[in-house]
């Protein structure tokens, strides 16, 4: 009898730690890009969860590793991710710690904007902060070129010291419009980074003027260019601003040893 109840109770708890197991993993069970700029995923598991964690991986060009961009909490089993165009992107979701069997990898197309018209150009900004016993000034010079020395030795990943202007004009528009607007950095040798998101930007038909300006902290961007290859490398670097997904203009500024 002792060694029954024995038997029983090593079954039970081997039972307890495979559905236990089990409910930690998850699998990815589809993964589209729904052409705005966003990646449907769907997932195994429990609808009542809230321990799942997403997690988007930026590919490297020429087979190069996987470097993580984002990672967001989600309850339920389904979720729409930003995505970068022009790029390869994989994604994981984990729970309890626990990452999927493989990630997925999905390729992101760069489509054009075709609804209307934008025309860009990029600024390369210095900053300058004044302290003063009434008040602190801040101010900012354009700058012809930047060397990739002196980046290296003045970037990290929360500095305001460098700006990227980027300067773009469109066409008046008949009522206001929303949009998900993206700006992706482009490395020389096709590394990507986003620089900025901005969730349901307003473009508003009751303004005047059609010439719009972000200013853009570049040294975040420069920080994560650094710290994956390595390097800033010289050479052409590319911006690319998305509406929802959709290419709105592109620029371009040099880095010089």
């Amino acid at each position: 009898m002792r060694r029954n109840c024995i038997l029983f109770l090593s079954i039970l708890l081997t039972c307890v730690l495979v559905n236990a197991a089990a409910a930690d993993t998850v699998q990815v069970a589809e993964a589209v890009y729904q052409n705005n700029g966003k990646v449907h995923l769907e997932w195994t598991g429990d609808t009542q969860s809230e321990a799942y964690l997403v997690t988007s991986f930026c590919v490297e060009p020429n087979g190069g590793a996987s470097v993580q961009i984002a990672q967001e909490k989600v309850t339920g089993t389904s979720c729409d991710v930003l995505a970068l165009p022009g790029t390869s992107m994989e994604f994981a979701v984990s729970v309890n710690g626990t990452e999927t069997s493989e990630r997925t990898r999905v390729d992101i197309p760069v489509q054009s904007l075709r609804d209307f018209k934008v025309t860009g150009n990029v600024q390369l900004l210095r900053t300058l902060y004044e302290k003063t016993t009434r008040m602190n000034s801040f101010s900012a010079y354009e700058l012809k070129e930047w060397v990739s020395g002196v980046l290296s030795g003045n970037i990290d990943s929360t500095s305001d010291l460098y700006l990227l202007r980027l300067n773009f004009a469109m066409p008046m528009l008949r009522m206001a419009r929303l949009f998900d607007v993206v700006v992706t950095l482009e490395a020389p040798n096709g590394f990507v980074v986003d620089m900025m998101y901005e969730k349901q930007s307003e473009f508003n038909d009751l303004y005047t003027r059609v010439d719009w300006c972000y200013d853009i902290p570049v040294t975040y961007a420069m920080y994560q260019v650094y710290s994956n290859l390595g390097e800033i490398p010289t050479g052409k670097y590319t911006v690319r601003m998305f509406f929802d997904g959709l290419l709105a203009t592109t620029s371009n500024f040099t880095i010089k040893q």
